[in-house]
């Protein structure tokens, strides 16, 4: 990797800096850490300001004391340069509420916080390779001060942090150190706030938990404070994640003291879809009410693929003579066909922003290509515990099953974070360890999935997780816990009430039913079905089904469901631990051995894979029809059945083989 490529650099003279950035380089590599090289803070107002540097700049690592290197001809220039720089993130600090807990600047001298390197000094040390003598130099002992140049480099590089959350600088709980961790920037993250390809449609994919929302939020608030008159549309699947996205950008808008009002006008939130009579209840909603094109309610076709192909041509007939937004940003991108994104190309008048979970896509895109060719591929998860992370990936993909479900290239493996190894008829798949919050007892947690097989009381397993989680962590609040049903039965919704009305009993605490509240509430358990959880997190993500099925759709749910959590999830099933074998050894090998161990697919495997995605992208409906087409059903029976099977069910189950098992019950009866 090119040296510039390892951390983010954006000062006057990179060239003359050459030997510098390659040592720096080299203690990135050391520390695990980020390493930012700039002369001027990163976000407006501040990036516009001329400073007084002579090309001098600051070198940032959290944790670390802030480094000013001196370019300068005289012995002023550095120290106005400081000066001017301190001002403006005690301003900045003021600003955003932090001045009450780092104190002011020269406090910062006075604490050591600030450390000054003559270019030529810092060059010494580069051509040595003095990596420890540097380290030492610029080393800070105590766990406060650490916690203090964090929040200083966070200012810096224009990170949004919350006063209101971060209230300590020496956390006690493991609860408190995860609430109250301080978000910095990688560098890829960086990229994708300050920097942008010169083309309409930007991609961004990154695994879940690698901070896409929160990025999408800062590049908001950039684009929306650059022009009074500026529209932009935020939109996504579902509509439990659209009132999500909405308080939390109204909540981190605040955060970041935007006094600039929010209008629905200028900055549009809603789910995709929508409805006739409210054109802001969705984005296709808007578009057909802004161009007076005809609207297609969600039942009119059998796909929103097929709505927006009849939005796209009915525009291209209409012709296009004022674009509905400037700018348009998709979250959960890869819920979407091409057709949506090429809808949103053709209202926006500069750029589209797709964001999505490049392991979720690469489930449903045929062509690798069109992953490769994203703009900024996020692969470090900071939201969820690697282990957890390889254990959530292997279960959704099968691998530590006979049958694999689905397999990764090694080039895809890449592009999601992996390290491949095949040695003896194995592949060893390996994550690159990194710092999530900094602290040994978090960034090592024992543990991090538990599995409770050979359930016969699904609610009675429940609550005793909940009981454990109370007594390990007595801090821990309702909104701390995620309670997701896997499967798609009835039943399950009775089964939400009863634990609902235990949850209560038990602890006094009160729940939310999100499939019915569309929201989250965070002093509430949050309790759902697969639909409704998307893009939200939890300290612990509690996983339940009746029993693991190999359908790809569900799996790959499960990956998604068991990557929610900041601590510990937890999957509790009705299956046998004979029946688990394979995963119970798969799972302690990643625990114990922080990798993978599987085997590739032969090619005839591979081709069996295949058409199990192919088989996957078939809709619940369509498969329902190739299975009475097998058992050679007659048109009304079939009708008779569905019928039955949804007021059983509750909905068409989308796999084939289970559709299989429901409908030989039927037809044995029917005959």
């Amino acid at each position: 990797m090119d040296n510039k490529e390892n951390f983010f650099i954006k000062i006057s003279d990179e060239k003359k800096n050459s030997q510098i950035i390659s040592f720096l380089s080299e203690i990135k590599n050391k520390l695990l850490s980020e390493i930012y090289m700039i002369e001027k803070p990163l976000h407006s107002p501040y990036s516009q300001r001329e400073y007084n540097n002579e090309n001098s700049y600051m070198v940032l690592i959290p944790g670390k004391k802030i480094i000013f290197v001196d370019c300068s001809d005289n012995d002023s220039g550095i120290e106005d340069y400081k000066d001017e720089i301190l001002d403006d993130i005690s301003e900045m600090a003021g600003v955003l509420g932090f001045k009450n807990l780092i104190g002011r600047p020269k406090n910062w001298e006075q604490d050591g916080l600030i450390e000054t390197f003559n270019v030529r000094e810092l060059l010494e040390y580069a051509q040595k390779r003095n990596h420890d003598e540097f380290l030492n130099r610029i080393d800070l002992g105590n766990i406060g001060a650490q916690r203090k140049s964090q929040i200083i480099v966070s200012l810096l590089i224009g990170v949004a942090n919350n006063p209101n959350i971060i209230t300590k600088l020496v956390p006690v709980s493991v609860l408190e150190k995860v609430k109250q961790r301080i978000i910095l920037f990688d560098l890829d993250q960086t990229r994708f706030i300050y920097n942008d390809p010169d083309k309409k449609v930007i991609k961004v994919q990154g695994l879940s938990g690698t901070g896409k929302t929160e990025l999408l939020f800062h590049k908001i608030k950039n684009l929306y404070l650059s022009s009074d008159n500026i529209k932009i549309a935020l939109t996504c699947h579902n509509k439990v994640l659209a009132n999500t996205l909405r308080e939390r950008l109204i909540n981190f808008f605040n955060l970041a003291k935007v006094t600039k009002q929010i209008k629905q006008e200028n900055l549009f939130i809603a789910h995709a879809w929508g409805t006739a009579t409210n054109p802001f209840s969705g984005l296709y909603s808007y578009i057909t009410n802004f161009y007076r094109i005809p609207f297609y309610p969600f039942n009119h076709f059998e796909s929103f693929d097929i709505t927006c192909k009849m939005a796209i041509e009915d525009l291209k007939n209409l012709g296009i003579e004022e674009y509905a937004f400037d700018y348009i940003f998709v979250d959960e991108g890869q819920d979407f066909p091409d057709s949506f994104i090429a809808l949103c190309e053709l209202v926006a008048k500069e750029k589209v922003f797709v964001v999505g979970d490049i392991f979720q896509d690469i489930f449903e895109k045929e062509d690798i290509n069109k992953i490769v060719e994203a703009d900024f591929v996020l692969k470090k998860c900071y939201r969820t515990d690697p282990k957890t992370l390889m254990f959530a990936h292997a279960l959704g993909m099968g691998l530590f099953e006979e049958k694999k479900l689905n397999w990764l290239e090694d080039r895809e493996w890449e592009l999601c974070g992996y390290t491949v190894e095949k040695k003896n008829g194995e592949v060893i798949l390996k994550r690159e360890p990194i710092k999530r919050f900094g602290d040994e007892e978090i960034d090592n947690i024992k543990d991090s999935v538990i599995i409770y097989y050979n359930s016969k009381d699904l609610i009675g397993d429940i609550i005793g997780v909940i009981k454990k989680c109370k007594e390990q962590y007595p801090d821990i609040e309702p909104g701390d816990i995620g309670v997701i049903f896997l499967d798609n039965d009835r039943d399950i919704y009775e089964m939400i009430s009863k634990l609902e009305a235990k949850i209560y009993n038990e602890f006094g605490w009160e729940s939310n039913r999100a499939y019915i509240s569309k929201k989250n509430k965070k002093d509430a358990v949050f309790l759902s079905n697969i639909n409704n959880a998307k893009g939200l997190e939890f300290s612990f993500s509690i996983c339940v089904t009746k029993g693991i099925k190999n359908d790809l759709r569900y799996r790959n749910s499960l990956y998604t469901m068991l990557s929610r959590s900041f601590l510990r999830s937890f999957l509790i099933t009705g299956d046998s631990e004979e029946k688990l074998k394979l995963i119970l050894a798969g799972l302690r090998k990643v625990m114990e051995e922080f990798c993978i161990v599987t085997k590739e697919p032969t090619e005839e495997e591979k081709e069996e894979i295949k058409k199990l995605q192919i088989e996957a992208k078939k809709s619940p409906d369509e498969n329902f029809e190739e299975v009475c087409d097998e058992f050679q059903i007659e048109s009304e029976e079939r009708k008779v059945i569905k019928k039955l099977i949804i007021k059983h069910r509750g909905s068409l189950p989308s796999d084939k083989s289970e559709l299989r098992d429901i409908i030989s019950k039927y037809t044995d009866v029917w005959n």
